[in-house]
Protein backbone atom coordinates (compact mmCIF):
# COMPACT_ATOMS: atom_id res chain seq x y z
CA UNK A 1 0.00 0.00 0.00
CA UNK A 2 1.45 3.22 -1.13
CA UNK A 3 2.37 6.08 2.24
CA UNK A 4 2.12 9.27 2.08
CA UNK A 5 4.11 12.17 3.29
CA UNK A 6 2.69 11.71 7.03
CA UNK A 7 4.01 7.70 6.71
CA UNK A 8 0.69 6.65 6.69
CA UNK A 9 -1.27 4.98 3.53
CA UNK A 10 -4.37 6.33 2.00
CA UNK A 11 -6.65 3.78 4.12
CA UNK A 12 -4.68 4.13 7.21
CA UNK A 13 -5.77 7.83 7.04
CA UNK A 14 -8.95 7.32 5.71
CA UNK A 15 -9.35 5.44 8.65
CA UNK A 16 -8.54 7.64 11.00
CA UNK A 17 -10.54 10.20 9.57
CA UNK A 18 -13.62 8.11 9.78
CA UNK A 19 -12.84 6.99 13.17
CA UNK A 20 -12.89 10.90 14.08
CA UNK A 21 -16.18 10.94 13.16
CA UNK A 22 -19.25 10.70 15.75
CA UNK A 23 -22.27 8.33 15.42
CA UNK A 24 -25.65 10.18 14.86
CA UNK A 25 -27.93 9.73 17.97
CA UNK A 26 -31.74 8.72 16.86
CA UNK A 27 -32.59 12.01 17.36
CA UNK A 28 -30.27 13.53 14.72
CA UNK A 29 -31.31 10.50 11.77
CA UNK A 30 -32.77 12.64 9.02
CA UNK A 31 -36.25 11.56 7.92
CA UNK A 32 -35.36 9.22 5.19
CA UNK A 33 -39.28 8.85 4.16
CA UNK A 34 -38.83 11.99 2.33
CA UNK A 35 -40.00 12.54 -1.58
CA UNK A 36 -37.52 14.17 -3.91
CA UNK A 37 -39.26 15.82 -6.91
CA UNK A 38 -36.53 15.74 -9.19
CA UNK A 39 -32.66 14.96 -10.16
CA UNK A 40 -32.15 18.19 -9.70
CA UNK A 41 -33.10 18.28 -5.65
CA UNK A 42 -31.30 14.47 -5.57
CA UNK A 43 -28.08 16.16 -6.69
CA UNK A 44 -28.06 19.60 -4.48
CA UNK A 45 -28.53 17.05 -1.70
CA UNK A 46 -25.60 15.17 -2.98
CA UNK A 47 -23.61 18.01 -2.96
CA UNK A 48 -24.47 19.45 -0.04
CA UNK A 49 -23.43 15.90 1.64
CA UNK A 50 -20.19 16.18 -0.35
CA UNK A 51 -19.21 19.64 0.98
CA UNK A 52 -20.11 18.79 4.51
CA UNK A 53 -17.65 15.39 3.95
CA UNK A 54 -14.84 18.06 2.75
CA UNK A 55 -15.28 20.18 5.76
CA UNK A 56 -14.94 17.40 7.99
CA UNK A 57 -11.73 16.15 5.79
CA UNK A 58 -10.36 19.69 5.93
CA UNK A 59 -10.65 19.66 9.80
CA UNK A 60 -9.15 16.99 10.48
CA UNK A 61 -5.89 17.66 8.30
CA UNK A 62 -5.54 21.03 9.06
CA UNK A 63 -6.49 20.67 12.54
CA UNK A 64 -9.62 22.89 12.67
CA UNK A 65 -11.91 23.08 15.19
CA UNK A 66 -15.39 22.35 13.12
CA UNK A 67 -17.39 25.58 12.41
CA UNK A 68 -20.22 26.20 14.71
CA UNK A 69 -22.45 27.92 11.86
CA UNK A 70 -21.93 24.99 9.97
CA UNK A 71 -24.00 22.01 10.80
CA UNK A 72 -21.88 18.38 9.63
CA UNK A 73 -23.46 15.70 11.90
CA UNK A 74 -26.10 14.87 9.47
CA UNK A 75 -22.90 12.82 7.63
CA UNK A 76 -23.25 9.01 8.65
CA UNK A 77 -19.89 7.12 8.35
CA UNK A 78 -21.93 4.62 5.58
CA UNK A 79 -22.39 7.49 3.63
CA UNK A 80 -18.87 8.40 3.52
CA UNK A 81 -17.79 4.56 2.84
CA UNK A 82 -20.39 3.89 0.35
CA UNK A 83 -18.68 6.86 -1.86
CA UNK A 84 -15.65 6.21 -0.95
CA UNK A 85 -16.41 2.53 -2.36
CA UNK A 86 -18.13 3.91 -5.53
CA UNK A 87 -15.08 6.24 -6.24
CA UNK A 88 -12.01 3.68 -5.48
CA UNK A 89 -13.79 0.93 -8.79
CA UNK A 90 -12.18 3.64 -10.77
CA UNK A 91 -8.41 4.09 -10.09
CA UNK A 92 -8.31 7.67 -12.06
CA UNK A 93 -11.01 9.09 -9.26
CA UNK A 94 -8.55 7.90 -6.77
CA UNK A 95 -5.52 9.41 -7.95
CA UNK A 96 -7.35 13.09 -8.78
CA UNK A 97 -7.66 12.85 -4.38
CA UNK A 98 -4.56 12.14 -3.91
CA UNK A 99 -2.36 15.12 -2.52
CA UNK A 100 -5.55 17.24 -2.93
CA UNK A 101 -3.07 19.77 -1.08
CA UNK A 102 0.42 19.96 -2.41
CA UNK A 103 2.94 17.68 -0.55
CA UNK A 104 5.34 20.24 0.02
CA UNK A 105 2.80 21.93 2.16
CA UNK A 106 2.76 19.14 4.55
CA UNK A 107 6.72 20.37 5.48
CA UNK A 108 5.34 23.37 6.89
CA UNK A 109 3.96 25.04 9.90
CA UNK A 110 0.71 23.78 10.39
CA UNK A 111 -0.44 27.87 10.89
CA UNK A 112 1.17 28.61 7.16
CA UNK A 113 -0.10 25.37 5.55
CA UNK A 114 -3.65 26.20 6.88
CA UNK A 115 -3.30 29.38 4.98
CA UNK A 116 -2.29 28.20 2.00
CA UNK A 117 -4.92 24.87 1.44
CA UNK A 118 -7.62 27.40 1.98
CA UNK A 119 -5.93 29.52 -0.30
CA UNK A 120 -5.74 26.77 -2.92
CA UNK A 121 -9.21 25.62 -2.03
CA UNK A 122 -10.38 29.41 -2.78
CA UNK A 123 -8.69 29.16 -5.97
CA UNK A 124 -10.66 26.06 -6.97
CA UNK A 125 -13.77 27.17 -6.30
CA UNK A 126 -13.70 30.42 -8.24
CA UNK A 127 -12.48 28.25 -11.43
CA UNK A 128 -15.31 26.21 -10.88
CA UNK A 129 -17.65 29.22 -10.67
CA UNK A 130 -15.52 31.19 -13.77
CA UNK A 131 -16.16 27.71 -15.97
CA UNK A 132 -19.45 27.54 -14.92
CA UNK A 133 -19.99 31.45 -15.64
CA UNK A 134 -18.60 31.13 -19.21
CA UNK A 135 -20.65 27.77 -19.97
CA UNK A 136 -23.99 29.87 -19.26
CA UNK A 137 -22.38 32.98 -21.61
CA UNK A 138 -21.82 30.95 -24.07
CA UNK A 139 -24.86 28.91 -23.63
CA UNK A 140 -27.74 31.57 -24.24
Amino acid sequence: MESDRYGKSLQEGFDTFLGRIEPLSSEQVPNKNLSVDSSYSLRKVKEAKSSKIQELFDCDVLKLDKSPLKIVDDVEVEEILNSYNSHSKIEKNIEKLKDWYSIEVGQLPIEIARLICQRSNCRWDSSLRTLYSDFLKYAM
